[in-house]
């Protein structure tokens, strides 16, 4: 019987059209889901931004110093600047734009204007700035206008009570001229010339009382006047203007009163019979007045100079111009060097450096990456306004007076332009001429702030007073870390111990727990055969781990030149020394310490090639690698952390690194280009030498890596197991990986 065949039943065409408008509903919905999650992912990057940096350098974030510095803001700051967007180059205030919003997210206390003055908008977007900034100061601002208002009222009551509608008084200055003509009036002409003298002096005396009452009235009008004007189109007086105004004649006043009060007194007291007894008497009240206007004078002085200072001067001044940056702290910012210094709280930056003009025939061409000039430049200018307690670095050398770096510092300008921007003064020690610096004293005369010696031997070989000069200076050096000052100490080779004699500039470091082995430098040699070059010039990539001066320089290229061994001695730790290694050279078979090397150093640098070449032939040297070059000595840290230090030393800090001119602008100035970035070549050179000032000054919390070390991205320094570890990774890990995925995926599929 065979088998019944059904037809297949049609589905119906309604049913057909209704999976396709259900296919077409469900595809809408998915397309219209996925493209909210693409809109929505793209709005929470752009606000919230991340990304991963995985160079040594940490290229692409702001640097260790900018996080650190930003993350301890405690008050209000801003960055103004204003600028013609269309004058300056578009690139630049791109990468400004984008260091300035980084800024702004990184810390809540940060503020950012970047105002665009030939836009119409523009002008509006600087009331509105300097309106905030009026605020922000607006305690300070009629505090300062009320004191300036009340010192103006009591220079004229001072100079003149009459002219306030009162009768003379006995002490202003016009009563007080006055009297003094009148006792000069009544001194006869006898001819006598003691009665002349005081005539003479008394007609002065009167003089300058009159004069002075006129210079101090005049001077409190016009300071009243300024302080009703305005500075340029701003809201903003001149207050600054105002009270220096007022306070100069009353300072020339007060300094003449005081020569006038001890005449006066002299005459008063006199035994002399030239000096009749009526003019004594005369004498006694008009000194005892002219010591009142004295004091008067004094007093103004002082109110005047302790008026409360704000920025918005000098901030409305530099905003005058059609282009200008700054950076305007908080009230309680008082920052910077010096005690004028400290009332300010405003730093303009250079503006040409931050947006260079617009150059139209660079257009189209590869330019440098301003950003990390950008973050220096906004990171220095942010933490010298928050730097109440800066270190002071002092230059200690031996050098003649003709060789005195200072003012200009020409050698170590870089340097000293960097520590500038620190909030730190430099200041000059010739240590072979002079007791002490007579500037620390000007600088810091209440001694509050840190002083670091910065020591920089000269070579004591080239003659027989750089020797004598060579040898004050280690009993300078001795002396100062005797004595627990915080050292950084810089070393030369020394011809003395290979002739059985010891190093002055070394000596003193066994009571330290350190021994340097001046007699053998370091020496390097690459290539072979005829290319074979020795040179005492080290390149340094890794640090020692475990301190903060040698973490700040970890995979940054540090540059020494005739470096020399340092040894820590057994017994260190036993007597209260904590020695941390910083640098070393690895132990390598064309690296050693050479003992025969003075002749070879008197050859120029650049004629080294074409001599014999030095090698480690000789029983004298040193081929027992690694060799430390830098390190860092703590004297009873534990005492000093206790409360007990035990002696005025305890606590003091040292680094002596084996190497000199290390920190010279011929080094750390030699620059590249990578990628069409200009960089510096040796850039752990500054930040070895910073890093080094801060822990020496016990604020290693300020120890960071700079913006100028991220200018060109490094890979780390990989240690020999590291590598090793990675070559049998890429040998043998990934096809091993490949079979254990595939031994899973069968078990997987059964």
């Amino acid at each position: 019987m065979a088998p019944t065949r059904t037809k297949p039943v049609a589905a119906p065409s309604g049913s057909a059209g209704a999976r396709r408008l259900r296919y077409l509903a469900q595809t809408a919905v998915l397309m219209v889901a996925v493209s909210a999650v693409c809109v929505f992912g793209s709005v929470l990057a752009s606000r919230y931004a991340y990304r991963v940096d995985v160079t040594a350098t940490r290229e692409h974030e702001l640097s260790d110093r900018t996080r650190r510095v930003l993350d301890g803001l405690t008050g209000d700051h801003e960055i103004l600047i204003t600028t013609n967007a269309a004058a300056v180059d578009p690139k630049a205030l791109d990468q400004a734009t984008v260091v300035l919003d980084a800024f702004a997210r990184r810390s809540r206390h940060i503020r950012v204007s970047l105002i665009d003055v030939a836009s119409a908008r523009g002008v509006r977007q600087l009331d509105e700035a300097l309106a905030r900034l009026i605020d922000r100061y607006r305690a300070d601002l009629d505090k300062g206008a009320a004191g300036l208002l009340a010192a103006q009222n009591a220079a004229r009551a001072l100079a003149s009570a009459g002219a306030q509608g009162d009768k003379p008084g006995p002490s202003d200055l016009d009563a007080i001229g006055a009297a003094l003509q009148g006792a000069h009036d009544s001194i006869p002409e006898n001819g006598d010339p003691n009665a002349s003298a005081l005539k003479r002096f008394l007609n002065d005396s009167a003089t300058v009382a009159r004069v002075g009452a006129r210079d101090i009235t005049e001077a409190a009008d016009a300071s009243q006047k300024l302080a009703a004007q305005r500075i340029g189109q701003t809201p903003i007086a001149p207050f600054d203007e105002a009270a220096s105004v007022l306070r100069k004649p009353v300072a020339d006043a007060q300094r003449q009163f005081e020569q006038i009060a001890d005449g006066l007194t002299s005459i008063a007291n006199s035994t002399s019979k030239s000096v009749p007894e009526d003019l004594r008497q005369r004498a006694r009240p008009l000194a005892e007045a002219a010591g009142k206007v004295r004091d008067r004078l004094a007093r103004l002085a002082l109110d005047i100079d302790q008026l409360p200072r704000t920025p918005l001067d000098e901030a409305a001044r530099v905003l005058t111009q059609s282009s200008a940056a700054l950076v305007v702290g908080p009230p309680e910012a008082r920052g910077g060097s010096g005690e004028k210094d400290k009332l300010r709280g405003v730093v303009a930056l250079d503006l040409a450096t931050l947006l260079p003009p617009r150059m139209p025939e660079l257009e189209g061409t590869v330019r440098p990456d301003r950003r990390y000039r950008a973050e220096e430049l906004l990171a220095s200018a942010i933490a010298s306004l928050n730097a109440t307690k800066a270190p002071i670095v002092c230059i200690v050398h031996a050098a003649t007076p003709a060789g005195r770096l200072g003012p200009g510092f020409g050698l170590l300008r870089a340097m000293v332009s960097r520590l500038n921007l620190r909030g730190m003064d430099v200041v000059e020690w010739l240590a072979a001429d002079e007791e002490q610096s007579a500037a620390l004293n000007a600088i810091d005369p209440a001694h509050q702030r840190p002083v670091v010696y910065v020591v920089v031997p000269i070579n004591p070989m080239s003659s027989q007073d750089n020797a004598l000069r060579s040898n004050k200076l280690a009993a300078v050096v001795a002396g100062l870390i005797q004595s627990g000052k915080p050292v950084l100490l810089s070393l030369n080779p020394s011809n003395l111990p290979a002739i059985g004699q010891k190093d002055p500039m070394v000596d003193y470091l066994g009571a330290m727990g350190l021994r340097v082995d001046t007699a053998h430098p370091i020496l390097h040699a690459e290539g072979v055969g005829r290319e074979r070059a020795v040179t005492p010039d080290l390149y340094l990539m890794r640090s020692e781990p475990g301190h903060p001066v040698a973490e700040a320089v970890q995979s940054l290229r540090t540059f020494l030149t005739w470096a020399m061994p340092i040894f820590i001695e057994p017994d260190a730790e036993s007597r209260g020394l904590r020695i941390n290694p910083l640098l070393n050279v690895p132990a390598d078979p064309n690296t050693w310490g050479e003992s025969d090397w003075i002749g070879f150093r008197q050859i120029p640098a650049n004629q080294r090639r074409f001599v014999v070449q030095p090698d480690p032939s000789s029983v004298r040297d040193d081929t027992n690698g690694p060799w430390l070059v830098a390190v860092a000595v703590e004297r009873n840290p534990a005492a000093a952390a206790a409360g007990a230090p035990g002696s005025a030393a305890a606590g003091s800090r040292l680094i002596v690194v084996s190497s000199n001119g290390w920190f010279f602008d011929e080094f750390t100035q030699v620059g590249a280009v990578v990628d069409n970035q200009p960089v510096p070549r040796n850039p752990g050179n500054l930040e070895l030498l910073e890093a080094s000032v801060y822990w020496l000054a016990h604020q290693e919390d300020l120890i960071a890596r700079s913006a100028d070390a991220q200018t060109a991205p490094l890979i780390p320094a990989l240690s020999p197991t590291t590598l090793t570890t990675l070559r049998w990774a890429l040998v043998a890990g990934l096809p091993l990986a490949v079979l254990i995925l595939g031994a899973l995926w069968r078990v997987v599929r059964g």
